[in-house]
């Protein structure tokens, strides 16, 4: 019998849109993630003669297509996101690096594209110990983050919200075996850097992104939020198609001590700067250790810079910045050193 911490998410890419898979890859999620479904029920309005109040017939409801929204977080792995994320993104790469050290690269798809769809199921566990799986065929990730909180102790989290095409209780649970033995990013290495300006060598297949920047310890937190602007309203007789790629909005957002003028002078500029985050652990692989890359070759800063007035406090100030394409380069990567190659 399981207990009430028992709650499992486990997701599988789909070779059709749709078209359920059994479930394989399974990440130990947070338990702040939720599911939803709409039955978008139809209702029968006619008017009926001798109907009290004038309330509809009960036999004129039913459920219609169907939609479902999921919100799964996890944390920052260093094993077991790969599915995950090549869905978020829709564009990747894992290649072998040397001996079982492998480099999986993730960046966006174009507009009015179609991301890999998946099957996820949820596992919740009943209070008397019986386990409920819920199967989504057809999920397509809408926006997702990955949250780098402040604090020596704190770990980043990835958020992913989905829109599936289907529901089904009856498909068998999954048996929950993650990767072994992953180790977390967050903010508490002594080996994190986040740089900068200068300019960005964004990565290729093996080798990891750098820059020419200033490593800055001004940054106290950060978070990366993308929107794919998903078109999830494709409704058809009997159906509803897969939703495609809108124009994707990409926000990178910190928490910035105001120790030099930096930061305001490219907000008032609007000038270019470019950003890369690089996350380390102490997990040893046959290459280096773990890592966790953003890089982001044209940052633009839109609000925050401006410093508050404080009273004999830090000041801090929260900065959005705009990712941008800078005609060359892409928008934003994400680059994990991993010892799992699965995408």
């Amino acid at each position: 019998m399981a207990n009430t911490t028992d709650d499992q998410i486990m997701l599988v890419a789909e070779t059709t849109y749709g078209t359920p898979v059994a479930v394989t890859r399974a990440v130990p999620c947070l338990p702040d993630s939720t599911q939803e479904w709409d039955p978008t029920q139809y209702q029968g309005v006619g008017l009926y003669v001798g109907a009290p109040g004038g309330v509809y017939r009960s036999d004129r409801r039913g459920a219609g297509i169907g939609r479902g929204t999921l919100v799964e977080k996890f944390e920052a792995h260093s094993k077991g996101l790969g599915v995950a994320l090549n869905a978020a993104f829709g564009t990747s790469t894992s290649t072998l690096v040397s001996g079982t050290t492998f480099q999986q690269v993730f960046t966006p798809t174009a507009a009015n594209t179609v991301l890999p769809s998946t099957t996820d199921q949820f596992g919740v566990v009943q209070n008397d110990g019986t386990v409920r799986p819920h199967t989504y065929a057809g999920c397509t990730v809408d926006q997702f983050e990955l949250d780098i909180p402040e604090g020596p102790d704190s770990i980043a989290v990835w958020a992913f919200t989905k829109d599936a095409k289907s529901l089904s209780t009856a498909t068998a649970l999954g048996t929950f075996s993650p990767a072994s033995g992953p180790s977390l990013f967050g903010s508490w290495s002594t080996t994190d850097t986040i740089t900068l300006g200068g300019t960005i060598t964004v990565p290729t297949t093996t080798a990891l992104a750098t820059s020419s920047g200033s490593v800055t310890t001004a940054l106290r937190s950060a978070n990366l939020a993308i929107n794919n602007n998903i078109d999830k309203d494709r409704w058809g007789v009997g159906t509803r198609a897969q939703p495609t790629v809108g124009v994707r909005d990409i926000k990178l957002t910190f928490r910035y001590e105001f120790n030099d003028v930096t930061i305001r002078d490219l907000q008032i500029s609007q000038g270019k700067t470019q950003i890369l985050i690089d996350l380390a652990t102490t997990e040893a692989l046959s290459t280096g250790t773990a890592r966790l890359q953003i890089a982001v070759p044209a940052a633009y800063i839109n609000t925050g810079a401006l410093p508050d007035l404080t009273a004999g406090e830090t000041v801090v100030s929260d900065v959005e910045a705009q990712c941008l394409w800078d005609g060359t380069n892409q928008p934003v990567y994400v680059v994990h050193r991993t010892a799992d190659n699965a995408l």
